[in-house]
């Protein structure tokens, strides 16, 4: 069979039918939706009984005359709206968010804001552009918007106007195709839009958008608490927006007759929050596993604050002790201030896997505040051999065949055929911690591989064994990605200390291998990237040991 129709049977057979059926609507019958306006009608005593909203992104610090800081780099929105055949599709989604409006403003900033938004209201159809109609992108703005009037009492009729037209779009173009943090954001921007508005039959509609939202998150998140796309970024983004709702429920929603459906919703934001807090390190931010890096989803700290904000004590006890994370596969292993984050999952999701690496069986580790071992990271997301190497197995604190991924990850959003996992085996004792599967990830239908990962965890150390079953001479290599910040010392052969400053962090053993350091990069956050070291090894046959020494 031809390889590129193998790869598109592999990419489609996980959708589920309503996928597949919006994407014909969509892809072959060009089918948006009739957009018509439905009866909202603005409640103007809303802003009598505005509450305080709390803050969820702090891309607002930065703005100052139209000129705002995202993705790492300073941009001139004005530019960008107009000349948008000269930037990324990321860049413009970013300019159209309006994530500069979530902030809190003197008079003089609001006056300075409200230019801004004149500007672009007054020339919506010049700079319309697929990016600006994106039903993704008017759910953000859309719910920036409101938060912006609310905080400042702003009734600018033209924006409750651009509001209604984005709802009303939403409502007829919700991403089903996609789905995922997609379709998420579309039902949260529908809910909170149903309140800032009202219809004949508000209670209903209101009522109706809310349990919508409820519905999907409650797909959507898995029981330990992880997003079904696995990326601790856009889980961070989402865990917020449930915050965020649950805000508007309590304070806002005049339907809130039973405490049900907001105990529902608590614990969707328990579960998640935990999970959040196990998957990050020392230092506050999110472990880089599948699409995460830095500067774009709130910290665990200001999750934290969040919380603290709505009352809700979910994170102010928790314990640090190693855990398996059986839904999203992740294991989770604390002693003497050392911390394994590890990837033991499927790939997430298989219906939509747009965020998904090849980083089966990958780990990252921390002593503290400073991190360790690293998966490379993420700093674009266009068609590109960079976001190709990023997303590959290759990139990952993982084993390799040849060049090989261990999931075909292509096209920047697309997978093709994923890894299994196999054999799974998980132990907790007084002592030490284990944990040990495969996956068939680099085999085929002619040749059966399995690569094997047990990781032995304790107070002393961490042992960590890879054996390639099936190995018939195929080229294996093992990476090893240090922070920037540390320096790794080669001691004799196969032995390294890593060191940050002067103090040893651990010492490296090497077994049954051979070894080499080689230069690397660090990719910390969009358009960002740092000189670092990986450590190569190259097993002798078909495996190899690596024994980790705390040094504390």
């Amino acid at each position: 069979m031809d390889l590129k129709i193998l790869r598109f049977i592999n990419t489609i057979k996980y959708l589920k039918f309503e996928q597949i059926f919006f994407l014909v609507l969509k892809r072959i019958f060009n089918y948006q939706g009739r957009v018509g306006n439905l009866p909202w009608r603005f409640r103007s005593e809303f802003f009598k009984t505005q509450k305080e909203l709390p803050i969820y992104y702090k891309d607002g610090k930065d703005y100052e005359n139209g000129c705002i800081k995202f993705l790492n780099k300073k941009y001139n929105l004005y530019d960008i709206w107009l000349n948008y055949q000269d930037y990324t599709k990321l860049e413009q989604f970013n300019s159209h968010y309006f994530n500069f409006l979530d902030n809190e403003f003197d008079q003089e900033q609001v006056s300075k804001t409200l230019d801004c938004l004149n500007i672009w209201l007054e020339n919506r159809i010049t700079y319309a552009n697929d990016c600006v109609g994106h039903s993704y992108v008017r759910s953000i703005r859309v719910v920036n918007l409101i938060k912006f009037c609310l905080r400042n009492a702003i009734c600018d009729l033209r924006i409750v106007e651009c509001i209604q037209e984005d709802l009303t779009f939403i409502k007829k173009n919700k991403e089903r195709d996609l789905q995922g943090n997609h379709l998420l954001e579309n039902l949260k921007a529908l809910y909170i839009g149903s309140i800032f508005f009202e219809t004949h039959l508000q209670n209903s509609k209101v009522k109706n958008e809310f349990e919508n939202f409820l519905m999907e998150a409650s797909q959507q998140f898995l029981i330990d608490g992880a997003h079904e796309e696995l990326s601790p970024m856009y889980h961070s983004i989402l865990l917020a927006g449930l915050i965020e709702v649950r805000h508007f429920r309590k304070n806002y929603d005049k339907n809130t007759n039973s405490t049900e459906d907001l105990l529902k919703l608590d614990s969707i934001i328990h579960r998640a929050a935990i999970w959040l807090a196990n998957m990050s390190h020392g230092d506050g931010f999110i472990s880089f596993f599948n699409d995460s890096t830095l500067g774009i989803s709130p910290s665990l700290t200001e999750i934290r604050n969040l919380l603290e904000k709505e009352e809700i004590e979910t994170l102010k006890l928790l314990p640090a002790k190693t855990v398996f994370f059986k839904y999203s596969g992740f294991f989770i292993g604390y002693a003497s201030d050392f911390k394994i984050i590890a990837d033991y999952g499927e790939i997430g999701c298989h219906h939509q896997p747009g965020h998904a690496h090849a980083d089966t069986f990958s780990f990252e580790l921390s002593h503290s505040k400073q991190r360790i071992f690293v998966n490379s990271g993420v700093s674009n997301y266009e068609v590109c051999d960079l976001r190709n190497f990023q997303r590959s197995t290759q990139a990952h604190n993982t084993l390799t065949v040849g060049e090989v991924s261990s999931t075909d990850v292509y096209g920047s959003f697309r997978v093709g055929r994923r890894a299994n996992i196999l054999n799974l085996h998980t132990s907790k004792e007084t002592i030490n911690n284990f944990i040990s599967a495969s996956h068939d990830g680099f085999g085929n239908f002619r040749k059966k591989l399995l690569h094997n990962r047990k990781i032995l965890w304790n107070k002393f150390g961490c042992d960590i064994e890879d054996e390639l079953i099936g190995w018939k001479g195929e080229n294996i290599s093992i990476r090893y990605y240090l922070h920037p910040n540390l320096k790794i010392i080669k001691m004799s052969i196969n032995k390294y200390s890593v060191k940050n400053g002067e103090e040893i962090l651990l010492d490296l053993s090497i077994y049954d291998a051979t070894s080499r350091v080689e230069q690397s990069k660090y990719f910390s956050g969009f358009a960002t990237e740092s000189n670092s070291n990986c450590l190569v090894i190259s097993p002798n046959l078909n495996k190899s040991k690596v024994q980790l020494s705390w040094k504390n």
